[in-house]
């Protein structure tokens, strides 16, 4: 009995010690791989503009076609899956033909380290695959031979038990790897990348808040589609009404809130929801109508697409947005620097930011913009004696630069006419 006894406790000192190794072999104080800057409205320009190239309509079947992605928008869409589902980051480099991946994944409590990190190297064999060079998880190096191994293995368990994944590999018809892009031929197949697309949206947004967003979308069509609505309308006229039905949802009020502006600032774009929600069953086409703020259209525009680009992200990145947008402006074929959209922009992009901020603040943007008189001034800023329509050159001459004093002062007289609007006034930060 007692060499049993002693048996019984030699095994579990050994797995003890086991987890300690593994702990102190695998997990590390600090991530390889710190946090990645924001994106950039070129970046978003270029994720477009490649998903122009891969999705082109009107092709047959069977046509090959040629899609090329440089490292950066490969590490962005890296970096949106792991924040989203991890809250992790990524680096990729692409230098003569060896791609290098570095993941780093924050871990539960425990008295070994708080990231997981790992790195990979791959390069393109001879036969068309590819191999593994070096691969490291956390301080512990795998071998290449026994690292290949695994990743045939994984090819194959993957080809036999993911029929997506296996009709994937099969229109792949060849792949290079240059100097920070990598090329991959295949053969366009109009289903596949529906399926492609629609297994995006489940990796990208979480369940829950894909069955509200489709709740959203099917009821701003009933509002949109309803005769009785005018062709030309204030942003109250739908503002009211989703946030309406947020509140009788229940639920979370800031993910309420924040699915009734993703979806309001989709139909400022123009976008249809099944676009980039997939099939919503029992949804049909959304009308648009002409929406106005201050009885414009662009500026109803602005707020709208400001707004849910701040509860999509920050509202640095909002009113970064909408400063390019109006720098932009000021160039040949632009309307001109206007004050007057960069006030709205950052009313929408405070809104946004109101409505996500807790749940009290949530609930109380609820109450408020629910109510069937809603008045534009309840959270736009008046935009009297904002000047508009300013060339680059005339923006030079009376306010120099972006960040420039003059500059500077027009911003804070806008942020303050905004911190005076009622919505603002009383909330809790």
């Amino acid at each position: 009995m007692k060499y049993l006894v002693a048996l019984v406790c030699g095994l579990l000192l050994t797995a003890v010690a086991v987890v300690v190794v593994a702990g102190l072999l695998l997990l590390a104080a600090a991530p390889t791989v710190g946090d990645t800057p924001p994106l950039t409205p070129a970046d978003l320009a270029a994720v477009r503009s490649l998903l122009q190239q891969a999705l082109l309509k009107n092709q047959e079947n069977g046509n090959l076609k040629q899609l090329t992605v440089r490292s950066r928008e490969i590490e962005q869409a890296m970096n949106y899956l792991l924040d989203a589902r991890l809250n992790g980051n990524a680096r990729i480099t692409i230098n003569q033909g060896v791609v290098t991946v570095g993941i780093s994944v924050p871990v539960p409590a425990n008295p070994f380290g708080s990231w997981f990190n790992t790195e990979v190297e791959l390069v393109k064999t001879g036969d068309s695959q590819l191999h593994v060079l070096h691969l490291q998880l956390g301080k512990f190096p795998i071998p290449a031979s026994l690292a290949n191994r695994l990743m045939l293995r994984m090819h194959e368990e993957l080809l036999e038990q993911e029929p997506q994944y296996a009709r994937v590999m099969s229109a792949i018809t060849g792949f290079s790897i240059g100097t920070d892009q990598l090329t991959v031929s295949y053969r366009w197949q109009r289903e596949l990348l529906d399926q492609i697309a629609a297994r995006g949206r489940t990796l990208m947004l979480d369940p829950e808040h894909q069955a509200r967003l489709h709740a959203f979308a099917l009821q701003l069509s009933q509002l949109t589609t309803d005769p009785a609505l005018p062709e030309k309308i204030s942003v109250t006229a739908l503002l009211a009404p989703m946030f309406s039905f947020a509140r009788q949802r229940g639920g979370s009020a800031v993910e309420e809130n924040r699915a009734a502006l993703q979806l309001l600032a989709m139909y400022a774009l123009d976008v249809e929801p099944e676009r980039l929600l997939g099939v919503i069953p029992g949804l049909g086409k959304l009308q648009h109508h002409d929406l106005r703020l201050s009885g414009r259209h662009d500026f109803a525009l602005h707020l709208l697409i400001s707004a849910g680009l701040e509860v999509s992200s920050d509202e640095a990145m909002a009113n970064e947005i909408g400063t390019l947008k109006e720098q932009l402006d000021t160039k040949g074929g632009g309307t001109g620097f206007s004050f007057t959209d960069l006030a709205v922009d950052h009313a929408g992009a405070r809104l946004g930011e109101l409505a996500v901020s807790s749940e009290v603040n949530a609930k109380r943007v609820q109450l408020l913009l629910a109510d069937g008189n809603l008045q534009e001034s309840l959270f736009a800023p008046s935009l009297q004696e904002l000047p508009e329509f300013l060339s680059e050159a005339e923006f030079a001459r009376r306010y120099t630069a972006v960040d420039a004093p003059a500059y500077n002062a027009m911003v804070a007289g806008i942020e303050n006419r905004i911190r005076q609007l009622p919505l603002y006034l009383g909330t809790q930060q």
